[in-house]
């Protein structure tokens, strides 16, 4: 992976299309929420992560869950899910 490159963020629903996107990452030896979880806290504290996906699987939750400071929103997004959001980040 090139040095430079200090930022991945990939957006999909498609199942197919996000199975290949992750195969890729993970041949390239790129975790995002992994190396996100290896940031400082300070700067954990300052970002508000959250994964939105149309998913309810329990593998998916599971894999989310074991990231503290990442959240899981299922699809719709909507004005509650983000009000509750910041109200549990920013206190």
């Amino acid at each position: 992976m090139p040095a430079n490159l200090k930022h991945i963020v990939l957006v999909d629903d498609n199942e197919t299309t996000s199975f290949l996107n992750n195969r890729l990452l993970g041949r390239l030896a790129v975790d995002f929420l992994a190396l996100y979880s290896k940031l400082p806290q300070s700067v954990q504290d300052k970002t508000v992560m959250a994964v939105l996906t149309t998913s309810m699987h329990g593998a998916d939750t599971a894999r989310v869950a074991q990231y503290p400071n990442v959240e899981y929103l299922t699809k719709p997004l909507t004005e509650e899910k983000m009000q509750k959001l910041l109200a549990k980040r920013f206190k």
